[in-house]
């Protein structure tokens, strides 16, 4: 069964996927409000007959239809929420419990393996002939022999139930990601230019505090951290920024010009 390797747990940082979530919340509120102030004006505008009905039944549709934009970026970022809260104990016990042993004279290799450092045969070797101090070394012998295969067992356990944790994020946040693909005609108006974490090719992802890298594939663990949270195209928007599709604006425009003339 896989396993997260020693060096890719000690480099990976999953509370970024916390980040990449908060980071989330407003841009759903954001399409959401747009979505309620797009409705709200064409509806309200003073004006009657076919061209207002089929403007309020288009407004009615591409309200629904940025709401489930709203609903699947909130679903994606509950992925990178959850898959970080699942696996942030597994990184911290993990990372922990081998420098606790190897403060203790112990080894942690890169799968795990734990071994007993202690240099027993020379202890043996200076208390030569005195069996009282013979038997206890004889009995940390054991005990320490016992706490690696133990310590093995639990560590390599652990890692494999990291990378199965680790698994599932993935798949929850790529099922997200193509749901948001799946509206592309809604996701393409919006000025959030990718609301996404993709992976990077084949590789996989990389979360490390130095900056990213790609690893073996099918992994949130080894994510880019960069493709966590969303980007922003255009001249410097800030996070929440929400652009209309040019129809909207066309057409609300016209439907003021249209007003102001009959007022005129």
């Amino acid at each position: 069964m896989a396993a997260k390797t020693r060096s890719v747990v000690r480099d990976a940082h999953p509370e970024v996927l916390a980040h990449a979530a908060s980071a989330l919340v407003p841009v759903s509120t954001a399409i959401e409000r747009k979505a309620g102030e797009l409705h709200a004006k064409v509806t309200g505008l003073d004006w009657k007959g076919a061209a207002r009905d089929g403007a309020v039944t288009l407004a009615d549709w591409e309200k629904t239809q940025m709401t489930r934009v709203a609903d699947a970026v909130e679903e994606l970022g509950e992925a990178f929420k959850s898959g970080g809260s699942r696996m942030a104990p597994m990184v911290e016990n993990l990372n922990t419990s081998a420098t606790n042993l190897e403060n203790d004279q112990f080894s942690v290799s890169e799968d795990w393996t734990v071994r007993d450092l202690r240099d027993h045969a020379s202890e043996e070797k200076r208390n030569e002939g005195d069996s009282t101090a013979l038997s206890e070394i004889a009995e940390a012998r054991r005990i320490r022999g016992e706490e690696a295969t133990n310590e093995t067992i639990r560590l390599q356990r652990l890692a494999q139930e990291l990378h199965t944790a680790d698994v599932d994020a993935k798949r929850a946040i790529s099922e997200a990601e193509e749901l948001i693909r799946t509206l592309a005609p809604v996701t393409a108006g919006l000025k959030c230019s990718s609301v996404r974490a993709r992976p990077e090719g084949a590789q996989g992802w990389q979360i490390v505090a130095g900056g990213p890298r790609a690893t073996e594939a099918s992994d949130i663990l080894e994510s880019r951290a960069a493709r966590s949270a969303p980007r922003w195209a255009g001249h410097g928007d800030p996070p929440g920024a929400v652009q209309l599709p040019q129809q909207h604006h066309d057409r609300a425009q016209d439907s003021e010009h249209g007003r102001a003339s009959q007022g005129s």
